[in-house]
């Protein structure tokens, strides 16, 4: 009976460490800093989300730094001058890549 308890108990123990493991890894990924542009004229929003306030327009071709991907519609980014705010993740191109979809309407 002993050895039964100490085998649920390390598997417990196991499996516990495992998910532990796992929530973690998204946010290691989204963690990550990376060099990006606008690719339109662009609300920079205080929050993540067309009800947050704007505190400017940034305009086309800006570059920015993206800090956190973890709200795919809303990127979270640092300006040049160092202020952070959100922009609509489909207006911001990472890595080369224009991930722009049309010219409609500004978030």
């Amino acid at each position: 009976m002993q050895y039964r308890k100490r085998m649920i108990r390390k598997g417990t123990a196991l499996l516990l460490s495992a998910l532990l493991l796992a929530s973690a890894m998204p946010f290691a990924v989204s963690a990550e800093e990376v060099s990006a542009k606008t690719t339109e004229y662009v609300n920079f929003r205080s929050g993540p989300g067309t009800n947050y306030s704007s505190k400017g327009v940034i305009p086309s071709g800006t570059g920015i730094t993206v800090t956190d991907t973890s709200n795919s519609e809303w990127y979270a980014v640092r300006l040049s001058d160092g202020s952070t705010g959100y922009i609509y993740a489909e207006y911001i191109s990472v890595s080369g890549g224009n991930s722009a979809e049309d010219g409609g309407g500004k978030c």
